[in-house]
């Protein structure tokens, strides 16, 4: 990362605040620069030249020779190569004949290798050969610090075969981070960059195709940390990885920032750069860093964003490229850029800029990395610890996995192997009962992590496999039978689907130990106390008993234990251990504790003499089956309700339970005579004539229906024939 606030700059960029952050972070030197193998050279008739080429496990050697005459171009092993040499005789793992020939030859064994060109025509031949080896060796990148430190996909999968390439075309990339501890100090900056000076750079190749060709651009989203003062800012860098040097123009690039220039050695390279104004921040810091693009006919719209709980596109850049065809954001682990740069997708920590390596106090951040292409979101398929693109770096960082998660911590990087998650498991332990003449019974469990799922588990009893299970995780009650006294060995191998295996382990002491047994009733009624009867025997007294009631804990003293239980099912036992520490578990209860039995009654409260009614009994809660005594005034009736004499009775009914607990409910009962009807009216009426009929009730219950009758056709009764009254 190139610190760009120098005096010269600042006259240049004198409308921008001198509080805003602008910075440019380096990249690393092309690979082209470094010596990649392209060899021009003139080859007389009869005569080879041959190049070595290291190979890793799972590549291909690629490329292609083009020269003014036919050649034959070979691809030997080391052994094929030494007999070549030897005897002449000729065997290759691949033979071409021609002016121009393309090769492509593996996946190959890791080893040496040959790239040998014969020229068999009359004259000399002039022969250009470029080849390489792919995919990509993130291995060769760094092989010590210092180097950016965090997550990287390089499009390279790391398996038990070799190397494998993939390539990801995404639309977004998104960086998370969680900081926990951050603190830097480097007491030899570059100029412009503080000694305490950090940042932590989102940084992914845009591909940009058209009409007159292809285009690599490498995009950088970055929050630049002050971590002696807990400020940051936000930069934004884009550069021209078409070729090297970066070119670009403020006409090519527009944004919020300006296109910046630097000297590279004897080259002077061109970026874009836009920083915002510094902010506080306060740890712990969570959030995601994001960069979107989106073509355009004449071009491609790039976004830097930040996220801290609402999205901050903070700077959109618009790059001009006429006759665009398509454009994406690409991970590709068989190629690399014009450049000479990683297709690579880097969330690193580093210096602040102007390529600083720094020196990291304290450290300890979680991160992320996601893609979201057409919608859906992709996660890298590979991680490694260590960056290739940008040049900032720290000496004394490491990334590792925590729960599965990328942690960044003080400490030594490992360049020569991917993320990887190792099978760990957790295991537990724990012993019912172990006592002689009795199955033991053992609880395990195992939390796996790590490796390659479904696992097995497989189980060994005193080193003798006896049990079987298979899944993701296991959770089981193993009855181990009646073992002798003594120690036994209980043992979980988990195997994985790749062979990788781990153990855990106990040990398990049968003994004649102490022994407890208890008994209860298993059903009772909300209210009544539940006695629990503890028999102890064995061992060496005395003893101290635990009761345990849905996992509540009792202490016992003697040889019984009163409950009073709200209503519910409970499962209680108890643990014993005698004055020589030996330990065993009960019997287990389950006790069931009903809610309190209550009565209602269903019965009228006034009748006439002689009425039959139903008595309706209903018990709620309590224990069934149910016992029902109905009684009235005091005396036992055994059959139906039958009042034959006009009075007031007390109508009592008592319910018990199977549990012997009772619930009574009372009432009054009124019976009444029988009706006797009274008509008061004037025995004799003229024609025409109204009189009034009197009605008089005396006994029964009311309210009365009445109803008048009148037996002489010519006698005519107006108002109400059915009339209810009292």
């Amino acid at each position: 990362m190139y610190r760009i606030i120098l005096l010269t700059i600042m006259i240049i960029i004198s409308t921008i605040s001198v509080s805003q952050s602008i910075n440019s972070h380096l990249h690393e030197l092309p690979s082209h620069v470094r010596s990649d193998p392209s060899i021009s050279f003139n080859l007389p008739s009869g005569f080879y030249n041959y190049f070595p080429c290291n190979v890793y496990s799972g590549q291909n050697i690629t490329g292609i020779t083009d020269s003014n005459s036919p050649v034959t171009l070979m691809i030997m092993s080391q052994a094929q190569f030494n007999n070549y040499q030897s005897t002449g005789v000729t065997q290759a793992l691949f033979t071409g004949y021609g002016v121009v020939v393309d090769f492509n030859v593996g996946p190959l064994s890791s080893g040496v290798y040959y790239v040998v060109v014969v020229n068999n025509y009359t004259g000399s031949a002039n022969v250009f050969l470029s080849y390489k080896t792919i995919p990509i060796v993130p291995y060769t990148v760094h092989s010590s610090p210092p180097a950016p430190i965090g997550i990287v996909d390089y499009g390279v999968l790391n398996t038990s075969s070799g190397l494998l390439g993939y390539t990801e075309k995404f639309n977004d990339v998104m960086g998370n981070f969680t900081i926990y501890q951050l603190s830097a100090y480097n007491s030899t900056p570059p100029q412009g960059i503080s000694p305490y000076g950090a940042s932590l750079q989102l940084n992914v190749v845009l591909q940009v195709n058209t009409v007159h060709g292809s285009y690599q651009y490498w995009l950088q989203d970055v929050p630049t940390f002050l971590t002696n003062s807990d400020t940051m800012a936000l930069e934004d860098n884009v550069w021209n990885f078409t070729s090297f040097p970066s070119l670009l123009s403020n006409q090519s690039v527009k944004g919020s920032g300006y296109v910046y220039s630097f000297s590279s050695g004897l080259n002077t390279e061109y970026f874009y750069a836009y920083g915002t104004q510094w902010f506080r921040y306060h740890l712990p810091l969570s959030g995601k860093v994001v960069i979107r693009e989106t073509s355009e006919s004449n071009g491609v719209l790039v976004q830097f964003g930040y996220y801290n709980g609402t999205i901050n596109w903070y700077d959109n850049v618009t790059i001009s490229q006429p006759g665009v065809t398509g454009a994406y954001l690409l991970v590709d682990g068989f190629n690399m850029t014009g450049s000479g740069n990683y297709y690579d997708a880097e969330l690193v920590f580093g210096g602040e800029g102007n390529g600083e390596v720094t020196y990291f106090n304290s450290m300890n951040s979680t991160l992320g990395l996601y893609y979201l292409a057409n919608g859906t979101t992709i996660s890298p398929q590979e991680l490694y610890g260590f960056g290739a693109d940008t040049a900032e770096g720290a000496d004394n960082v490491r990334t590792t996995l925590l729960n599965g998660v990328p942690d960044v911590v003080l400490g030594q990087e490992n360049f020569y192997e991917p993320l990887v998650l190792p099978l760990l498991g957790k295991f537990a332990f724990h012993v019912i009962r172990a006592e002689e003449g009795l199955p033991v019974l053992v609880n395990v469990s195992v939390n796996v992590t790590g490796g390659v799922g479904p696992y097995t588990f497989l189980i060994y009893l005193d080193h003798v496999p006896i049990k079987t299970f298979s899944g993701y995780s296991l959770a089981q009650e193993l009855d181990l039978g009646e073992l002798s006294p003594g120690i036994h060995n209980l043992t979980i191998v988990v195997v994985d689907r790749t062979g990788d295996k781990m153990s855990g382990y106990t040990s398990i002491t049968v003994t004649s130990g102490p022994s407890v047994v208890i008994s209860s009733q298993t059903v009772i009624d909300s209210g009544e106390t539940l006695t629990v009867y503890i028999h102890e025997l064995g061992g060496t007294p005395p003893y101290t008993v635990r009761l345990l009631v849905n996992g509540t804990s009792y202490q016992v003293q003697g040889d019984k234990f009163t409950l009073s239980l709200p209503p519910g099912v409970y499962r209680i036992y108890a643990e014993i251990t005698d004055s020589s520490g030996l330990s065993s578990t009960s019997n287990v209860l389950t006790v069931r504790v009903n809610p309190p039995l209550n009565v209602s009654l269903k019965f009228p409260s006034t009748l006439d003499v002689g009425e039959v009614r139903n008595l309706s009994v209903v018990p709620h809660g309590g224990t069934p089956p149910y016992v029902v005594r109905v009684t009235v005034n005091g005396t036992l009736i055994t059959g139906p309700l039958n009042f034959t004499v006009p009075d007031e009775y007390l109508l009592e009914v008592r319910v018990t339970d199977q549990v012997n607990v009772s619930s009574i409910a009372k009432m009054i009962v009124t019976v009444n005579p029988d009706p006797v009807l009274k008509i008061e009216y004037y025995p004799e009426l003229d024609v025409g004539e109204k009189e009034n009929i009197t009605v008089l009730v005396d006994g029964g219950s009311p309210p009365f229906t009445v109803m008048i009758y009148p037996l002489n056709p010519d006698l005519q009764v107006h108002g109400k024939h059915n009339h209810n009254a009292d």
